[in-house]
């Protein structure tokens, strides 16, 4: 229990510093595989969340029209955006 929340506390502390989205995304790897390193079926996830980066989703519904982007990482029917500056 102690090193996890140690492990979150330094994500906390070293997330603000990271200045891109790529560098956000593998602290956030990074914390995932530290806190379940010992689970398998949470390893798998990890993974497969991984082989979802940059994924083209198709037909996302905008107001008046259907679009064409690219998730960060998805996960399933999960889709996490990074951002550089969630001020902007």
């Amino acid at each position: 229990m102690k090193s996890t929340i140690s492990s979150v506390k330094t994500y906390f502390k070293t997330i603000s510093q990271a200045n891109t989205e790529a560098a956000k995304k593998e602290l956030f790897q990074t914390l995932l595989t530290r806190l379940f390193d010992q689970d398998t079926e949470a390893n798998a996830i990890i993974d497969s969340m991984n082989l979802g980066a940059e994924k083209t989703i198709f037909n996302i519904p905008l107001k008046n029209r259907q679009k064409t982007g690219r998730a960060d990482t998805q996960y399933n029917n999960v889709i996490i955006e990074w951002e550089k500056s969630l001020a902007k």
